[in-house]
């Protein structure tokens, strides 16, 4: 009995022995500790659109990232950015990672940027994200609001740089809440400026664009004039009935009248799918002398075609009976 029990000791110490690493390099840290982390988590959510990157469709999954108000997001996008990023194929999971030997790497956790209790692995264990230049150009707008309290000065005037060149509606809340902080006198007025820019252009309430309109007056600064023409455009649009009550409608058009041709009326409603494109003169006139039958087309004697008029006539009995040059194109707009 005692020597089967130490025999007996002697395998459970052996199975601790070497079981315990095995179950140690199991998985990352963040299942060995529980459910993974909250930005793993986000783009695990998202995971589809960045392993099918696309400038169309990855809008969403940056915009989760940085709308989250995680404190690992903004890391996680400039790493992103940098192509820093990689992607763990046996389980699809997202870590930053750095050489470590010949072809190896150390993985490093996303949420804590400590090292991940993964450890190690091989290159060909391992895709990287390589996003294009129009989706890091995407991810540089989602870090605008970041940068603008960032502690460096020049960081904080390239956010300023990048919404003079291309504001969004999400920098405006970013703006507005990096007001207040700024120590510098002339990056403080440029904030103050760019956000009553883009008040006009993006924000909801028509008393505010009203009132950063008005403070405007008398400026004649060029960013000030994009900002205003696009609120003195006007585009011209066709519909089946009364138009919607959230359209801004300047006037109603009348065809045929000077302010609205009527070839440019039958345009529009070519356009929006409303009418058939016309005929041109050529293919009616083909059409016609394709069916004439004992002097006639369509019971119309040759001598009568002398007029548009006529020779609409006689199209349209073609066409009733199917036999136009593509019956189904014909209009009675000339």
């Amino acid at each position: 009995m005692r020597l089967f029990s130490v025999l007996f000791v002697c395998l459970l110490v052996v199975t601790v022995v070497f079981a315990g690493p095995a179950l140690a390099q199991s998985g990352p840290a963040v299942l060995s500790q529980g459910q993974p982390s909250p930005i793993q988590n986000i783009l695990q959510e998202n995971r589809s659109l960045i392993e099918k990157i696309s400038r169309r469709t990855i809008g969403p999954a940056i915009a989760a990232l940085r709308d989250s108000g995680l404190p690992a997001a903004r890391n996680v996008l400039e790493k992103w950015q940098d192509k820093a990023l990689y992607q763990r194929k046996s389980d699809g999971l997202f870590f930053f990672a750095e050489k470590a030997g010949e072809n190896g790497y150390r993985l490093i956790d996303i949420a804590t940027g400590a090292d991940a209790d993964a450890g190690t692995a091989n290159r060909q264990d391992l895709d990287q994200l390589r996003p294009n230049s129009g989706v890091r150009a995407l991810i540089g707008a989602a870090l605008v609001p970041y940068q603008l309290t960032d502690p460096a000065p020049a960081v904080r005037s390239g956010a300023l740089d990048a919404i003079s060149r291309k504001g969004e509606a999400a920098h405006l809340g970013a703006l507005r809440g990096a007001i207040a902080s700024e120590t510098d006198p002339g990056r403080k007025a440029r904030k103050e400026r760019l956000e009553r820019l883009l008040t006009i252009a993006y924000d909801p309430d028509p008393a505010a664009r009203i009132s950063a309109i008005e403070s405007f007056a008398g400026d004649l600064g060029v960013d000030v004039r994009a900002a205003l023409n696009p609120l003195a455009a006007t585009t011209r649009a066709v519909t089946t009935g009364a138009p919607p009550e959230t359209e801004n409608i300047a006037r109603r058009l009348i065809p045929g009248s000077d302010a609205l041709p009527e070839a440019e009326a039958y345009r529009l409603l070519v356009a929006a799918g409303l009418a058939p494109p016309r005929i041109s003169a050529a293919d009616r006139r083909n059409a016609l002398a394709a069916h004439i039958e004992d002097g006639a087309v369509a019971g119309i004697p040759l001598e009568d075609l002398n007029s548009d008029a006529a020779r609409e006539r006689a199209y349209a009995a073609l066409a009733a009976r199917g036999l136009g040059s593509g019956s189904r194109r014909w209009s009675r707009c000339r």
